[in-house]
C-alpha cells in the first residue's frame, strides 16, 4: 500500500473521482510491468446514476475474478454504517430478491452494509472500480 500510495496520493479534496484512481493503479501497473486493467462504475446522482441490479452486477463480476471491488461513498445517504467522503473495499455480496447486501472492509474490519439503501438515499456522487491483472503470456 505505501508504493501504491504514491499513485493514488489524496490531493486537497481527497481522492474524490473515481477515476483519479484508475488512472492511478494504471500508472502503477505500468511503472512495475503489469498489465493491470481497471474497470469503473460512476454512480454519478439523478438520472446518470447506474441501476441497483447494474451495480450488483458490476461488484459480482469483480467478485467472481476473486478481486474486491473498491467502492467511493462521497455521501453515506441513510446507510449509517458507511462514511462519507471515504474508500472501502468490497469483499462480498448477497442478493436476496430485490435487496443488495455488501460486505465491506474499513478499518480492519469487516461488515455488511445495505447496498440498496445507499443507492435510494445518497446524495452525492461515487463509484466502483475492479482491477484485473493479465498473466504474462495470455
Amino acid at each position: 500500500m505505501e508504493t501504491v500510495w504514491r499513485y493514488v496520493t489524496p490531493g486537497f479534496m481527497g481522492l474524490n473521482q473515481p477515476r483519479k484512481y484508475v488512472d492511478g493503479i494504471e500508472l502503477y501497473g505500468a511503472d512495475k510491468g503489469m498489465k493491470l486493467s481497471a474497470e469503473l462504475l460512476e454512480t454519478p446522482c439523478g438520472e446518470g446514476r447506474p441501476s441497483l441490479e447494474r451495480c450488483a452486477a458490476f461488484i459480482r463480476a469483480g467478485l467472481e475474478r476473486d478481486c474486491p471491488v473498491a467502492f467511493l461513498n462521497l455521501h453515506n445517504g441513510e446507510e449509517k454504517r458507511l462514511d462519507k467522503w471515504h474508500w472501502v473495499l468490497v469483499t462480498g455480496l448477497e442478493e436476496d430478491g430485490e435487496q443488495v447486501f455488501c460486505t465491506i472492509a474499513d478499518g480492519g474490519k469487516e461488515f455488511p452494509i445495505d447496498l440498496g439503501l445507499w443507492h435510494r438515499t445518497a446524495k452525492d456522487r461515487g463509484g466502483f472500480v475492479s482491477l484485473t491483472l493479465e498473466q504474462k503470456g495470455a
